[in-house]
C-alpha cells in the first residue's frame, strides 16, 4: 500500500507549501507530518501520525490509541495504513538506523491503496543507504544569484514610491547579472520605502549574498535584518558585521554567519526574548501563550511601548511587538492557528535553534539537559531537562552535578509515555532553591499534593502545574506575592484553598476546565477546600483569568477587575454574575460554556456582548429546552458556536448564517426538523461545520454560493439521501455513516 519513495529536501518550506496544499485534500483519506531529528523516539511517533489521520469526532479510536503501549503502536499503524489513501511525512531523518526501526510501521511492499511517503533529510549521503526504498528523489537546489535577489527583496520588503528609481535598481542588478528587466517574473511590492539610488547598495548586496551562499534561509533572515536598513551606510555597517560566528561543514558556514549576525543586529530588549526558544526540545510547536507567560516572568517586557498613546497596553500585547519583531526578521516561523484564525503556536528552524544552543553556552544564559543526547553546557542560572527513562528527581540531580547553584529557572519536558511519580521531590527544590523565577513543569508525570515548602519560593513569578495530576495546591502558596501567572490546568481534579485574591500580582490565572467527564463537568474540576464561593477580588492586575466556573464565584469585588482582557467560563444557573462579566467594559475577548437553559428564560441575554468569540451551549439538566432563536439574539463578535443538546423548533441555519464572523458552527442533537435550508449569502466566513445526531433531518439545501468558505464538514448519524452539489469543491469531509456523493470529495476515513 505505501509507495516506496523518498524526496531528499534541503530545506522544508517547499515541502510544507504543498502538504497544506488544498488540491490534495481529494487524494488522501488523511494526512500526517512526524518530526524525527537526532534522536527518534518510535513509540511517540507512530501515536503522533495515528492520531494525526484519526478524525477528531472518533473519540473511541483516539482514545483506545492513548492507552496502547508503545510496543503495539507500529503494528498498529501498520494495519490502519493498509486500510485507506494516506499521505504521511516523516521529516528530517537523519540516520540509516531510524529508518530501519521505522519501515516496519509502513507497508512499503503494498501500493494498492497509493499512498504516499515522503522522507526529508538534510544529509545526502542517505540517499546511497536508502536506495532500495528509493523510487524517486528531488534534491532542493540552492538558489542562484537572480532568485536570491528576488527572495531578498521580498524578505526585506524593499520598495520605492518612485517607480523609476525601484526599476533602476532592478536594471543595475540585472546588469551584473548579464540578464534583462524582463527576467524578474515580479513586480515590487509596496511596502517600507528605501532609497536604492545609490548603486553602491548593489554592490554590497551582492556581497553578503556571497555570505548566503543561495541557501533561502540565510537569505530570508538576512533579508529581516536589511528590512531595517535604509541606507548604504546601514547596508556596509551590516555587511562589516558578518563575522564568521561558527565554523561547520562548508556547506553551512554562510549560513551560521548570516543566523549569528541576525541574532546580535536585534534590539538589546529582544535578544533574551529569542534565547527563551531554545529551552525547548528540537521541532517543538511552541504555544505562543507559553513563551509570552516566560518573557513576562523573566521580567523582558516593558511597558515603555506604549508611551506614545494614552491607553494601557496588557503584557500579552506587549510580548506580540517583541514575537513580531523576531517574526519579521525571519528568526521565528509561525505554525497553527486557533479558533479565531491567529497564530497560535511557533518554532524554530533546526539551524536557527543550533545557533540558539551556541549563543546561550557562549553566554551563560542556559543550561541544556538531554539525557537522550547526553548533551549539557555550563550555565547554572536556568536550567531545562529533558526527562529521559529515569525518575525527574534524577534527572535534575543530574543537571546540576551535585552542586546547588543560584538558579533562577527550571523547566522540566517528559514525554506522554514517562513514567508517573510523586510529587516530594519538590521539597528539595523549594529548600534548595529560594531564588526562583521559574517553575515549569507542565506536562510532568506527577501526583499528589504541591508540597507545602512552596512558600519558600518567595520569588517565583511563574508556576505551571498544566498537565500534570497534581491534585491539592496547599495554603501555603498566599505567601507567594511576586506571583505573575498560575497554571492550574491539570489533567484530573484539583482541591483549592481559598486564598487565591492574596496573589496580588496576578496577571494571568488559568484554573482546570479541560478533558474531564459530563458528571465532573457539572460538578467543577476544581473544589474549594471549605466549599465556599471563590474569591477573586483583590486582583487588580489580572489581565487574564482562564477556566472559572461562575456559579461557585462570589460576586463580591469583581469590579475590582479592571485591568481583565480575556475571560473563559462555565455557567449552568448564576445569571446574575454572567451578566456582570457581559457588562465589564475592559474584556476584549471572552469564551464561555453555558447551560442552554439560561437563554430559555432570556434569549437576548448576550446579544450586547461585544466581546464573546467563542459560545458553547448545552443542556445540563435531565429535560431537554426548547431554544427560542431570534434575529440578532448571538452578537455579531461570534467566532465559534457549538450547541448540543437542546432543541430548536425551527431551521436554525437562517439565523446562524447571518453571523459575519462565524468561522466554526457545531450542531448536535439539537434539531427535529426535516430540512435544513442555506442561501447563497449565508455563512459567508465558516470554515468549519459539524451535524451530529440530526437524525430527522431529511433534506439539506444549500444555494449556489451558500457555505463558500467551507474547508471542513464532519457529519454523524446524519441521515439525508444525498450531499448538496453546491458545497464547494475542495471540501474535506468525514462522515459515519457515509453520505451518498461523498466521492465526489475523495474517501472518507470512515468508508
Amino acid at each position: 500500500m505505501m509507495c516506496k519513495t523518498l524526496w531528499l529536501f534541503m530545506a522544508w518550506v517547499v515541502l510544507g507549501n504543498l502538504f497544506r496544499h488544498t488540491s490534495l485534500k481529494g487524494h488522501f483519506s488523511g494526512f500526517a507530518w512526524a518530526y524525527i531529528s537526532q534522536q527518534l523516539q518510535l513509540g511517540p511517533v507512530c501515536r503522533e501520525i495515528l492520531l494525526q489521520i484519526i478524525p477528531e469526532n472518533d473519540q473511541q479510536r483516539r482514545t483506545k490509541i492513548q492507552g496502547l503501549p508503545e510496543s503495539q503502536l507500529p503494528g498498529e499503524l501498520y494495519e490502519m495504513l493498509k486500510q485507506n489513501k494516506y499521505l504521511i511525512v516523516l521529516d528530517d531523518v537523519w540516520f540509516v538506523r531510524d529508518w530501519l526501526c521505522l519501515e516496519p510501521a509502513f507497508p512499503v511492499n503494498d501500493i494498492s491503496h497509493g499512498s504516499k511517503l515522503i522522507i526529508t533529510t538534510r544529509n545526502p549521503q542517505i540517499l546511497s543507504d536508502l536506495a532500495h526504498n528509493i523510487v524517486s528523489y528531488y534534491e532542493v537546489k540552492l538558489l542562484d544569484r537572480l532568485k536570491s535577489w528576488e527572495l531578498l527583496r521580498i524578505k526585506g520588503n524593499f520598495s520605492k514610491d518612485n517607480a523609476a528609481m525601484v526599476q533602476a535598481f532592478y536594471n543595475e542588478v540585472c546588469k551584473m547579472m548579464k540578464n534583462k528587466p524582463e527576467d524578474f517574473n515580479h513586480a515590487p511590492s509596496t511596502a517600507q520605502t528605501l532609497n536604492f539610488a545609490d548603486p553602491g547598495m548593489v554592490e554590497i548586496g551582492e556581497k553578503m549574498l556571497d555570505h548566503c551562499n543561495g541557501h533561502p534561509l540565510a537569505i530570508a533572515v538576512l533579508g529581516g535584518v536589511l528590512a531595517t536598513k535604509k541606507t548604504e551606510q546601514e547596508w556596509r555597517s551590516v555587511l562589516e558585521d558578518l563575522p564568521s560566528h561558527l565554523q561547520r561543514d562548508e556547506s553551512y558556514t554562510g549560513v551560521y554567519e548570516v543566523l549569528g549576525m541576525s541574532y546580535y543586529e536585534l534590539p538589546y530588549n529582544v535578544k533574551p526574548c529569542f534565547l527563551h526558544f531554545v529551552n525547548f526540545p528540537e521541532d517543538f510547536e511552541i504555544p505562543i501563550e507559553r513563551i509570552y507567560n516566560l518573557w513576562i516572568a523573566e521580567g523582558i517586557l516593558s511597558s515603555a511601548h506604549d508611551q506614545s498613546t494614552q491607553k494601557r497596553s496588557s503584557m500579552e500585547e506587549i510580548a506580540e511587538v517583541y514575537l513580531q519583531e523576531l517574526v519579521q526578521r525571519g528568526m521565528i516561523k509561525l505554525g497553527k492557528k486557533d479558533y479565531q484564525g491567529e497564530f497560535s503556536t511557533c518554532h524554530l528552524h533546526d539551524l536557527m535553534r543550533d545557533k540558539g544552543l551556541e549563543i546561550v553556552e557562549k553566554e551563560g544564559f542556559l543550561k541544556i539537559v538531554d539525557h537522550r543526547l547526553g548533551v549539557a553546557n555550563n550555565s547554572t542560572r536556568r536550567v531545562t531537562v529533558y526527562v529521559g527513562d529515569e525518575e525527574i528527581s534524577n534527572s535534575l540531580e543530574k543537571a546540576l552535578s551535585g552542586k546547588r547553584p543560584p538558579l533562577r529557572s527550571i523547566m522540566l519536558f517528559q514525554g506522554k509515555d514517562g513514567r508517573e511519580e510523586s510529587s516530594e521531590w519538590i521539597k528539595s527544590v523549594c529548600q534548595d532553591f529560594e531564588l526562583l523565577r521559574v517553575l515549569d513543569l507542565e506536562g510532568a508525570r506527577l501526583q499528589g499534593s504541591l508540597p507545602c515548602k512552596v512558600e519558600n519560593l518567595l520569588f517565583l513569578r511563574h508556576l505551571s502545574l498544566k498537565d500534570t495530576g497534581i491534585s491539592e495546591l496547599p495554603s501555603s502558596i498566599s505567601t507567594l506575592k511576586s506571583l505573575l501567572i498560575l497554571d492550574l490546568q491539570v489533567s484530573g481534579v484539583i482541591t483549592l484553598p481559598n486564598i487565591l485574591w492574596k496573589l496580588s500580582s496576578l496577571i494571568h490565572l488559568y484554573l482546570p476546565s479541560r478533558n474531564v467527564s459530563r458528571k465532573v463537568e457539572r460538578e467543577g474540576p476544581y473544589r474549594i477546600t471549605d466549599g465556599t464561593p471563590l474569591i477573586l477580588d483583590n486582583l487588580k492586575c489580572l489581565e487574564k483569568l482562564v477556566g472559572v466556573n461562575l456559579d461557585k464565584l462570589d460576586q463580591k469585588g469583581l469590579e475590582q477587575l479592571t485591568s481583565l482582557r480575556k475571560f473563559t467560563a462555565t455557567c449552568i444557573y448564576n445569571k446574575s454574575i454572567l451578566q456582570t462579566m457581559l457588562r465589564s467594559p475592559s474584556i476584549k475577548c471572552m469564551r464561555l460554556k453555558l447551560d442552554a437553559g439560561l437563554l430559555c428564560v432570556d434569549p437576548m441575554l448576550l446579544s450586547a456582548c461585544t466581546c464573546l468569540k467563542v459560545l458553547s451551549l448545552d443542556a445540563n439538566t435531565n429535560l431537554i429546552p426548547y431554544l427560542p432563536l431570534r434575529p440578532k439574539m448571538f452578537p455579531q463578535c461570534l467566532v465559534n458556536l457549538d450547541i448540543s443538546f437542546c432543541k430548536f423548533k425551527t431551521d436554525p441555519m437562517p439565523i446562524l448564517e447571518t453571523l459575519p464572523n462565524l468561522h466554526g458552527l457545531g450542531l448536535h442533537v439539537c434539531y427535529d426538523g426535516l430540512k435544513l435550508s442555506c442561501s447563497a449569502q449565508g455563512f459567508p466566513r465558516l470554515t468549519y461545520l459539524a451535524f451530529d445526531g440530526l437524525c430527522c433531518v431529511q433534506e439539506w439545501d444549500v444555494q449556489q454560493g451558500g457555505l463558500s468558505k467551507l474547508q471542513n464538514l464532519n457529519l454523524y448519524n446524519f441521515f439525508i439521501p444525498m450531499l448538496p452539489l453546491a458545497l464547494p469543491p475542495l471540501l474535506t469531509i468525514s462522515c459515519f455513516p457515509c453520505v451518498p456523493g461523498v466521492d465526489r470529495f475523495g474517501p472518507c476515513p470512515h468508508a
